[in-house]
């Protein structure tokens, strides 16, 4: 339900903010509709951060996105919160490098990593959770807005899955997708610096070899589920008075 509602909002958000600029956005997205896939892992921060260094002189760029994991959904019906591992604060990490025109540069900085502590259907999940490394990128800009407050650019990422905790659920390959929520200064362009605040993200697998682990109906919800079934066939038999 939470990641319907962001889903939502910022699908409206961007529909308002591309209908307020009078110009077409320009995109150039991995996944230009991406869809429900699991696990999911949610992640916000309010002191979340996107950067982008762009060095002229090597005609290449370093984008780094730093923000808190909440949530992972394990299915449409199942999530479950992901904590602070013991010592350590929980936090989710990207960094990639990108020439003048946002095409992924292959280099030793590209990196990804995602640290908590979940438990989950009597199992445990802590430390790292999840590495990578970034193979592929993709971008939208809205333009010229008249509400430059609202950051509504969205980012995309492939990434090949090396390790961590979480990594037999993803398997080889993990999507993840991002929005400045305020202050992004980006405007189409990898060969100027830019920045964005509070980004909100998403990084599920679409090729799951292995389900997360996920809580069974237990005896009374099933219970509870064939009384209700009776209860409306028995409706439905009952004669109108």
């Amino acid at each position: 339900m939470h990641r319907m509602r962001h889903y939502v909002a910022v699908i409206g958000l961007i529909a308002g903010a591309t209908a307020l600029s009078g110009s077409p956005a320009r995109a150039n997205l991995i996944r230009n509709d991406p869809k429900l896939a699991f696990p999911d892992v949610l992640a916000a921060a309010i002191n979340g951060r996107i950067e982008y260094d762009y060095d002229e002189a090597s005609q290449r760029g370093v984008l780094t996105v730093t923000n808190t994991p909440w949530e992972i959904a394990g299915s449409e019906t199942s999530s479950f919160p992901i904590d602070n591992p013991d010592g350590a604060n929980k936090s989710q990490f990207l960094r990639v490098v990108l020439d003048s025109s946002g095409n992924v540069i292959d280099d030793p900085l590209n990196f990804y990593e995602l640290k908590g502590k979940i438990e989950a259907n009597g199992q445990t999940f802590e430390g790292i959770l999840l590495t990578g490394t970034p193979t592929n990128f993709g971008w939208l800009d809205l333009g010229g807005t008249s509400m430059p407050q609202l950051g509504l650019d969205t980012f995309d990422a492939e990434i090949a899955i090396t390790g961590g905790e979480l990594a037999k659920f993803y398997g080889d390959s993990a999507y993840m997708e991002f929005t400045p929520l305020i202050e992004s200064t980006f405007e189409g362009s990898f060969a100027n610096d830019f920045t964005g605040l509070k980004p909100v993200s998403n990084i599920r697998s679409y090729n799951s070899p292995e389900p997360f682990p996920i809580p069974e109906p237990t005896t009374l919800v099933v219970l509870l589920g064939g009384g209700a079934a009776l209860l409306y066939r028995r409706h439905r038999r009952r004669p109108a008075a």
